[in-house]
């Protein structure tokens, strides 16, 4: 029987969510047991796959992890689209909240980054970029907001900038271990409004 286009689209929609099933269960192991522990066969069966098969859509475990920080990349780049820096700064605080609704994605990100300072870890390019980009556009924003006279006056926007990255990544590790404890939007729209002439 001649495969038809519908009959195409199908088997695509099929295969793509199948991938995504992998870079789901992918996602859960590496959260758990970071990238050097995880194990095709334990994200095989996680993704009710056989590693055959999994195979079949991603040969090594490091492709599995690109994937898994394109899909992620791609999630938090949809949110960052205004050029108002206020705008940015808010957007960067829903994320922060649902960061932390999402618990077993902070993991992943806390577990990989720290095994990523390892100059030979597969995502220490990943990290570094990503951190130098996040510092780039979060001191751009503050800079923006000094011209425009929304900054408190010694403020520097580079210093705010790390202030920032490091506010957000200790709150998200907090976090973790006092999940109900308190809200990190709000502790960061506090803390952040301090720097500014009006709130958040």
């Amino acid at each position: 029987m001649p495969i038809t286009p519908s009959r195409r689209r199908g088997e695509y929609a099929k295969t793509a969510d199948r991938r995504r099933q992998i870079v789901d269960a992918a996602a859960a192991v590496f959260s758990r047991s970071g990238f050097m522990q995880a194990s095709l066969s334990e994200i095989a069966e996680r993704a009710d796959i056989s590693v055959a098969g999994l195979n079949h859509h991603f040969s090594t475990k490091t492709q599995l992890l690109e994937a898994v920080f394109d899909h992620k990349q791609r999630e938090t780049e949809a949110r960052f689209t205004s050029t108002d820096p206020m705008a940015l700064l808010r957007a960067a605080l829903d994320l922060a909240e649902q960061g932390q609704s999402d618990p077993q994605g902070t993991r992943f990100f806390a577990v990989m980054s720290t095994e990523a300072t390892s100059p030979d870890h597969p995502a220490h390019e990943y990290f570094r970029r990503r951190y130098e980009t996040t510092l780039d556009l979060v001191r751009a924003s503050f800079v923006t907001l000094r011209e425009q006279g929304r900054l408190r006056p010694g403020v520097d926007p580079a210093d705010a900038a790390r202030a920032y990255i490091g506010l957000s990544d200790g709150l998200q590790i907090q976090a973790l271990y006092q999940p109900e404890a308190f809200s990190q939007a709000d502790v960061m729209r506090r803390i952040i409004s301090e720097m500014l002439t009006e709130p958040l």
